[in-house]
C-alpha cells in the first residue's frame, strides 16, 4: 500500500493514543505515515480547508476519539456532517475510544458516516478490518 492508496487521519487529543495509532498504521501499511490532531478544531480546520488537497479523491479512514476537550467526538462528528459531500464521500470515520458505554456505541452505530465502534487501543486487525470495508465500498462503487 502506498500514499495514493489509502489515506489516514486520527483525531485523538492523547500524543500516547496518536503515537500508538502512527505505529500501527505504519506497520500494517507498510510505513504510511496518518495525519494526527490532538485538538479536534485543528482536525476539522484540516477537513474543512486542506483535505481535498492534500488527500484528494483518496479513500480516507478517521479514527475519532469521543472525549476530548473543547470539542468532543459527537460534536466533532456533527461539525463533520455539515462538510460538502466534496469531503465527505471519501471519508469512513471511525470511533476509536475507550468507552465501553453501550449508548455510545449504538450511538456510533445510528450514523450513517460513522463504519465502526473501536474499543482502544488500535491494532493491526482492526486497521486490516478498516482497510477490507473501505476495499469493499471501493469496489462496490466501482461495479
Amino acid at each position: 500500500m502506498n500514499d495514493s492508496t489509502f489515506h489516514f487521519v486520527v483525531i485523538d487529543d492523547d500524543n500516547v493514543s496518536n503515537a500508538v495509532c502512527t505505529s500501527v498504521i505504519k506497520a500494517t501499511t507498510g510505513g504510511l505515515n496518518p495525519v494526527c490532531f490532538t485538538n479536534p478544531v485543528e482536525g476539522l480546520h484540516y477537513m474543512e480547508h486542506a483535505f481535498l488537497a492534500e488527500a484528494g479523491n483518496t479513500p480516507t479512514i478517521l479514527f475519532l476519539d469521543l472525549s476530548m476537550p473543547e470539542m468532543n467526538g459527537w460534536d466533532w462528528l456533527f461539525k463533520f456532517e455539515q462538510l460538502p459531500h466534496s469531503i465527505k464521500q471519501h471519508v469512513s470515520v471511525y470511533i476509536l475510544t475507550s468507552s465501553i458505554s453501550s449508548k455510545d456505541a449504538e450511538r456510533a452505530q445510528s450514523n450513517v458516516y460513522v463504519k465502526g465502534y473501536i474499543l482502544k487501543p488500535l491494532n493491526k486487525s482492526r486497521v486490516l478490518g478498516a482497510l477490507e470495508a473501505l476495499h469493499v465500498n471501493v469496489l462496490k462503487e466501482a461495479s
